[in-house]
């Protein structure tokens, strides 16, 4: 009905050693694209840790969320980083991330949307940045609260250019994108996260990367495996980008 597909991938089962290479995952939502379907890549921590959250954005994606607030109706104010956190800890898939400025959108007082920006981390220059978290309140669609959210901060902060990157494995949608004034960019190749056995957490590659404590003679990857570490990849994202004036 809805042209969507999920597939519930086990850490372990679907990890490097179980036989999942990096073009895997990819190989997948590219074929189930090629017949029209959206193929959300669900990873087992993220449903065990964070049902809610997935249960939620499932339900926003067929537009079948219940609670609906349009954003003109909302007043939008700058927040702390505390109070950021916590709303994306709560709502977002991923939890909070690093920021320099926040925004909320609020409704007859209560907090329902939150858009965070970051210097980008390519150039720390101030008028270079990257859209970091965009989220809605659990079970709740901010109609045009988005757009009103990227807006403001164009408006206020005068950026030359902003970029965002869309993880593949929920989103295969330009349209939200295109209408903030958005182009796509590139898609960017799959990547991994590392785990261990009984561990039901994805950690950073980059908290794993090979040390001068390393055996120089092999790879990352291998000295990982020596230590019992495991990897799952993911679908690569796909980047976007704002540019003043285009």
């Amino acid at each position: 009905e809805y042209n969507l597909g999920i597939e519930y991938c086990g850490l372990y089962w679907h990890s490097e050693v179980a036989g999942k290479d990096n073009t895997y995952h990819l190989m997948k939502r590219t074929l189930a694209a090629a017949k029209g379907i959206h193929l959300i890549t669900l990873f087992e921590d993220e449903w065990i840790n964070n049902s809610d959250i997935v249960k939620s954005r499932i339900t926003n994606h067929i537009g079948t969320t219940d609670d609906k607030v349009y954003a003109r109706k909302c007043l939008i104010e700058e927040i702390d980083s505390s109070t950021a956190n916590k709303f994306l800890n709560d709502n977002h898939i991923q939890g909070s991330g690093r920021s320099n400025v926040r925004y909320g959108l609020f409704h007859d007082g209560e907090l329902l949307s939150v858009m965070t920006f970051s210097k980008s981390n390519i150039s720390r220059k101030v008028d270079k940045w990257e859209i970091n978290r965009l989220c809605s309140k659990l079970n709740t669609a901010v109609i045009g609260g988005a757009s009103k959210l990227f807006k403001h901060f164009v408006t206020n902060i005068d950026p030359i250019e902003i970029i965002s990157y869309a993880d593949k494995r929920w989103s295969n949608d330009d349209a939200f994108y295109d209408k903030l004034g958005f182009i796509k960019q590139k898609d960017t190749p799959p990547s991994y996260w590392y785990i261990t056995a009984n561990d039901l957490t994805r950690y950073h590659r980059f908290g794993l990367r090979k040390t001068k404590e390393d055996n120089q003679n092999i790879t990352e990857w291998e000295n990982r495996q020596l230590q019992g570490w495991n990897r799952i990849w993911d679908c690569g994202n796909l980047k976007y980008i704002w540019k003043k004036g285009q």
